[in-house]
């Protein structure tokens, strides 16, 4: 199995910034002040939301650098085997984070609409079918339904266990339908497609890690 190698690049001002995909999908930007002994969080937010939220998890910002994996596993959502440092051209913050965005792979998240209904059967990270309905009112979405649909295991027709959600706020932008779908149902999905113009037998997964 390939080695997640964690890639610290050096700033004009001696800092160490990088840019880490979650578990859940998700996309940090960090900027640390870093030493042999020492290290310091400086900065930490997301960079896949318009707002850039720093995560609420992340908890500890000052640490001995032989720390630095451990706390990145137990508080950003993502294990990391070793760390390096990177010489290369020094960038920008906004040219940095611009660099690791553009790199980024698309994995559309497809819903089939029927009035208020939104609907689809898409593979997660760990290739497991989910059957998904969602019923819009109001600009509030409402979990109707949320099931295995593959043969794989015991809990087939069985609600994903890390499921807790059954109504959250429908923006127009489909970052809380995004969120809810990448941390409950870990789909690690970039962007959502909604259509309501198809011929799709939603028999199978539409969309997904195939």
């Amino acid at each position: 199995m390939k080695k997640s190698i964690l890639e610290l690049y050096r700033t004009a001002d001696g800092l160490y910034q990088s840019v880490i995909k979650t578990k859940h999908g998700r996309m940090i930007y960090l900027l640390l002040s870093f030493s042999e002994k020492s290290c310091q969080i400086r900065e930490c937010f997301y960079i896949d939301r318009e707002k850039r939220p720093m995560p609420k998890k992340l908890k500890t910002e000052s640490f001995a650098s032989n720390e630095l994996l451990s706390i990145i596993a137990s508080e950003l959502d993502k294990k990391f085997d070793s760390y390096k440092t990177v010489k290369s051209p020094s960038l920008s913050k906004e040219d940095f984070i611009s660099s690791a965005l553009s790199k980024k792979k698309y994995n559309i998240l497809i819903m089939l609409k029927e009035g208020n209904s939104l609907k689809t059967i898409f593979k997660n990270k760990y290739h497991r079918a989910i059957y998904l309905e969602i019923e819009i009112t109001d600009a509030k979405a409402k979990i109707v339904s949320c099931r295995y649909c593959d043969k794989r295991g015991k809990d087939t027709d069985i609600t994903p266990h890390r499921l807790i959600t059954i109504f959250f706020d429908y923006d127009k932008g489909h970052s809380n339908l995004l969120n809810f779908i990448n941390s409950e149902l870990e789909g690690g999905f970039s962007d959502v497609l909604i259509t309501e113009d198809h011929t799709i037998i939603l028999d199978r997964p539409i969309c997904g890690s195939i």
